[in-house]
């Protein structure tokens, strides 16, 4: 079963909601734009809320710079891939861990 978040509104109310849906929810993997959890992320970390930890997250839809990917990898401990795709072709290209 999924969870779907709507990120069209990114207010304080809106991703304390999604940090409470996360926490009860408990998802294996978040996928999400890179630059929606990079806020989220920091919304977390200056809220100090604990219990989000996904075993890994996917993100896409924009750049994951190196500053974001690190910001969210120590604060939900955990691995993050970058992935690239378009709604033509679906997934093009992705990371993974197997280097």
């Amino acid at each position: 079963m999924s969870l779907i978040l709507d990120a069209s509104v990114l207010n304080d109310s809106a991703m304390a909601d999604f940090a409470r849906e996360l926490i009860r929810y408990r998802p294996t993997v978040l996928q999400a734009y890179s630059n929606t959890l990079g806020l989220f992320t920091r919304y977390v970390r200056a809220q100090k809320i604990e219990g989000i930890r996904p075993r890994s997250i996917i993100c896409s839809a924009e750049v994951l710079t190196e500053d974001n990917r690190r910001l969210i990898e120590e604060t939900f401990g955990c691995s993050v891939y970058n992935r690239y795709g378009c709604r033509e072709f679906a997934v093009i290209a992705s990371e993974c861990s197997c280097q």
